[in-house]
């Protein structure tokens, strides 16, 4: 997701997975620290397949600064471990700009119709 904000001008920080192919939630903090406008996360993660858990979402979450918009990707939402958080669920309430992502293309089959909600 780092072509469209490099269009614009944007600067694009990168926070490397850990070698389990997991979220470095640490990294995530630190880079969170530095105040960006956008923290972009896709969670379940395509194509390795990782989501955050409860508890890495809620420390994301808790990461967040006021003035920062969190989009969740969960493009692959259907395709997650059971029990895996629902970012609209968690999200609801918390007081924090948000968008969560996910679209009919990928478990329905409907790529061809290019629907998604957020």
């Amino acid at each position: 997701h780092e072509i469209e904000p490099l269009a614009v001008g944007a600067d694009v920080v990168k926070v490397a997975m850990t070698p389990d192919m997991g979220f470095d939630l640490a990294a995530l903090e630190t880079a969170i620290a530095a105040g960006p406008r956008i923290v972009f996360i896709s969670s379940p993660w395509n194509p390795v397949g990782p989501g955050l858990d409860h508890s890495g979402l809620q420390r994301l979450i808790g990461a967040v600064r006021p003035s920062t918009l969190l989009v969740l990707d969960e493009a692959y939402f259907e395709f997650a471990d059971p029990g895996a958080p629902d970012g609209i669920e968690v999200l609801r309430g918390r007081g924090i700009d948000h968008v969560v992502l996910r679209t009919f293309s990928k478990a329905y089959g409907l790529a061809g119709l290019r629907v998604g909600y957020a």
